[in-house]
This record gives structure tokens, C-alpha cells and sequence, in this order.
């Protein structure tokens, strides 16, 4: 299994602010809010560059029991058809939750 990191349930909230989903409850949430099926999913990763052998991978990200890499979060906020600045956000409290001693350097910048 996965060290357990947590990530607000809103975009806007600041990094290191409440934290209270794990990252499979943000993917599976993510997921639904955009009708994506694991191989949906999956296949747009892979159009963006993903090498992944299996769209299990998928499944083992939203089960919590192996974690979604911070080379990897790129990849699948591009999957998911994020904008831009939803992407920068997602990223920053990602990075926020897995190293918390770099959340005061993750200002957004305009």
C-alpha cells in the first residue's frame, strides 16, 4: 500500500490547508465529474505520452495501493482535460501534501 497523503476536496483551497480525501478518492471524484472510465482515461494518458503496460494501474491509483507519482501527476491531469491553471493547482497541493517543507515556496505566480 501507498503512503497515505491527503488533498483538499477544492482546487481553490491552499496548499497544506484541511486535508481530508486521498488521492484515490481525488482520481475516483476527478474521474466521475468527467464520465471517464479507467481505459478512457487510460488511453488519453497515453496519447500525452504515458507508458504504462495497463490500464490497471488505473485501478490500483484509485484503490490507494500504489501512488500516483509526482512525474507521473502531469500526465494525468492532461488525461483528465484539466485547464491550465487547474492543472498548476492540483500540482501544488500534491507537492504541498507528499513534501510539506516546500509548500512555502509554491506561491502561485499570475
Amino acid at each position: 500500500m501507498a503512503r497515505t497523503i491527503f488533498l483538499p476536496k477544492d482546487v481553490n483551497s491552499p496548499p497544506g490547508s484541511q486535508s481530508n480525501q486521498t488521492p484515490g478518492m481525488w482520481l475516483t471524484n476527478e474521474m466521475e465529474a468527467r464520465t471517464l472510465t479507467n481505459i478512457k482515461l487510460f488511453d488519453q494518458m497515453r496519447l500525452h505520452g504515458f507508458h504504462a503496460i495497463s490500464p490497471n494501474v488505473i485501478s490500483m491509483w484509485r484503490a490507494d495501493s500504489v501512488a500516483i507519482s509526482l512525474k507521473t501527476l502531469p500526465l494525468l491531469l492532461l488525461g483528465l482535460g484539466m485547464s491550465m491553471r487547474e492543472q498548476r493547482s492540483w500540482i501544488r497541493h500534491f507537492v504541498a501534501a507528499e513534501l510539506p517543507t516546500l509548500w512555502p515556496y509554491l506561491e502561485e505566480v499570475a
